[in-house]
């Protein structure tokens, strides 16, 4: 298993709009690629000064499918986000695999 973690801070007076075409729009866009099996949405209790803090998880069976992501799918979705919310988010990226599950 592995996990595509995008943590996203989000200037406070647009964070309800952004909150909503997340849950509503681009969450569903990147499940829609067939890469990834299932998807968890968090709002951070600490933000980021005047920025509000969020947390998605994407979780996919194996690094080729994220790889598949990444290749195919990763540009054209981070340029809507980019393009939707200039200046007014940051996100950063990470991947991990899972050693053991408790």
């Amino acid at each position: 298993m592995l996990m595509y973690s995008v943590t996203v801070y989000v200037d406070r007076d647009c964070e309800e709009k952004w909150r909503h075409w997340m849950a509503e729009t681009h969450i569903g866009d990147v499940m829609a690629t067939g890469c990834f099996e299932g998807a968890r949405f968090y709002r951070l209790t600490e933000g980021e000064g005047d920025r509000a803090g969020y947390r998605i998880d994407y979780q996919c069976a194996d690094e080729s499918r994220y790889r598949e992501y990444a290749a195919q799918y990763a540009a054209a979705l981070q340029k809507d986000h980019a393009e939707r919310f200039a200046g007014r988010c940051r996100a950063d990226r990470a991947i991990g695999a899972l050693i053991r599950g408790y």
